[in-house]
């Protein structure tokens, strides 16, 4: 190995004389391809060939080179641009950088180009001179100006904030940094303006009105909250509808809640969201957990007013007697309201609550006064049960069909037996217009006959027509006393009786 290597060196310094020699001397270009190629497959050598075929270039120059364009270039350059620069392929040169990456950690490969260590801190350095200059920038500001990847520009800033960088980043996003003399301005300006606030407002409106900085903003609330230095609540998180509300607001709706309540013995919803609590129902069972509270649609009773009506409740068991619950409730509870609150005393009241009922929702009555009413009915029944029987009103039964119909139902009996006497009485009539047999013989008395026949048909139809007027009475009194008790008929005793007394 060590004879092949110094004939190298000798074949080098021969090459060496030849170029210096004269041209007598000097080889040919072909001689000189020739040789570099017998030296190539020997493996003595190991060049690499630009991308134009006439020059050779050895790794360590090539190395060399790309160290020299990188400086040259202010740390930072493309490898495509390299590659053009040197004449060299693309291949070699991002297989010589790779190994300059592994053997140089101040060097890194970002997004297809070369940047050493002497870049970002320049880099660096500019941002926080824009950065003093405006007071707050974000990493979507320098991704647009130096065209690299935000989570890069991310991991170079943080590296350096504190000693290149004069800035501090937001906690809670950390896109954003400012810088000490803009976060103390805009925190003198907040604490200013909320400190003068004296009812909920939202943030939003802060923003827009003093143009805060909104990543700025919630950082600094809730810093000087937690110090004391604001005394308030923030309500919403970190959204649109986030409101800051201010300790004295808050201890004036509680006053006035706890003197409604303290009055009244109740809380209505609509006046609770007026003060300008969100969710009235949410805050009263926070306020009061420790009370047991009814909560109905429009209003929550307290135990006041439960215990009023519990008491009313027992006195009208003690006493027999009843009550409507609604002249104790406040006037915005509806019936429903009052049959939710006695369902909530009868629960409590185990004892005693079977002696009660409830009427219409709102009216309890006891059984004792049920019973009351019930026998003072007696005297009553006891005289009718004995008039009745003497009337005959035993004998009158209810039917299911309405009066109105009777008119188009089938005759009674006694109709049809009244029909049957008429009939009758026609064929009579009829039966006098007739001779004295088959075979009479005619006289001369048909003047006669005839006038008796007019005469007796005459009789014989005003006896019909008193007839049919008796008997039209009676139907028209029958029908008048039909008419006058709706809903009964006669039965089948009532109606024998009638037809005996028309009989007789």
């Amino acid at each position: 190995m060590a004879a092949d290597w110094e004939e190298v060196k000798r074949l080098a310094a021969d090459f060496q004389r030849a170029q210096l020699s004269t041209s007598v001397q000097r080889l040919s270009e072909r001689n000189c391809i020739e040789i570099v190629k017998k030296l190539i497959e020997l493996k003595l050598i190991d060049v690499i060939f630009t991308t134009d075929g006439k020059e050779y270039i050895t790794p360590k120059h090539l190395q060399k080179e790309i160290l020299d364009e990188l400086t040259v270039a202010g740390g930072r350059i493309n490898l495509v641009d390299l590659a053009r620069t040197l004449n060299v392929d693309l291949y070699h040169i991002e297989t010589k950088c790779n190994e300059l990456i592994r053997t140089d950690h101040s060097l890194q490969i970002v997004l297809g180009q070369l940047i050493s260590r002497s870049y970002l801190d320049s880099l660096s350095e500019e941002i926080n001179e824009k950065l003093q200059q405006e007071g707050h920038l974000t990493f979507g500001d320098i991704t647009k100006l130096y065209d690299l990847p935000p989570e890069f520009l991310e991991t170079v800033i943080h590296a350096r904030l504190g000693s290149i960088i004069r800035g501090h980043y937001d906690p809670t996003d950390k896109q954003h940094i400012f810088t000490d003399t803009y976060i103390i301005k805009h925190k003198y300006h907040i604490r200013g303006a909320l400190s003068a606030i004296t009812r909920p407002i939202q943030l939003s409106t802060l923003i827009s009105t003093y143009k805060f900085p909104e990543m700025l903003l919630y950082g600094i609330v809730d810093e000087m909250i937690k110090s004391g230095r604001l005394a308030g609540t923030l309500v919403g998180g970190r959204s649109e509808r986030t409101s800051y509300i201010p300790d004295i607001y808050s201890r004036s709706q509680n006053t006035w809640v706890d003197s409604c309540y303290q009055q009244n013995g109740y809380l209505e919803f609509d006046s609770v969201s007026r003060l300008g609590i969100t969710d009235p129902k949410a805050y009263i069972k926070r306020r009061y957990k420790d009370d047991n509270l009814v909560f109905l649609k429009s209003i929550c009773v307290g135990p006041g007013i439960l215990a009023q009506v519990e008491a009313a409740l027992e006195e009208v068991s003690a006493t027999g007697s009843w009550t409507d619950i609604m002249p104790l409730l406040p006037s915005m509870c509806t019936a429903e309201d009052g049959a939710n609150i006695i369902q909530v005393v009868l629960k409590s009241r185990c004892k005693g609550s079977a002696s009660v009922q409830v009427l219409l929702d709102t009216i309890v009555i006891s059984n004792a006064f049920v019973d009351t009413c019930v026998r003072s009915f007696d005297p009553l029944m006891t005289a009718k049960a004995e008039l009745d029987p003497q009337k005959a009103v035993v004998f009158l039964e209810p039917t299911s069909t309405p009066p109105t119909l009777h008119k188009h139902s089938a005759p009674s009996p006694e109709e049809e037996f009244q029909k049957d006497k008429k009939e009758e009485r026609r064929k009579k009539a009829a039966g006098g217009k007739s001779g004295g047999g088959t075979q009479g013989r005619e006289t001369k008395t048909k003047s006669t006959k005839n006038k008796k026949r007019v005469a007796g048909r005459g009789k014989g139809d005003q006896d019909s027509d008193s007839d049919d007027g008796a008997e039209n009475k009676k139907q028209k009194a029958g029908r008048r006393s039909r008419e006058g008790r709706p809903g009964l008929r006669f039965g089948r005793r009532c109606r024998s009786h009638a037809q005996i007394q028309e009989a007789g």
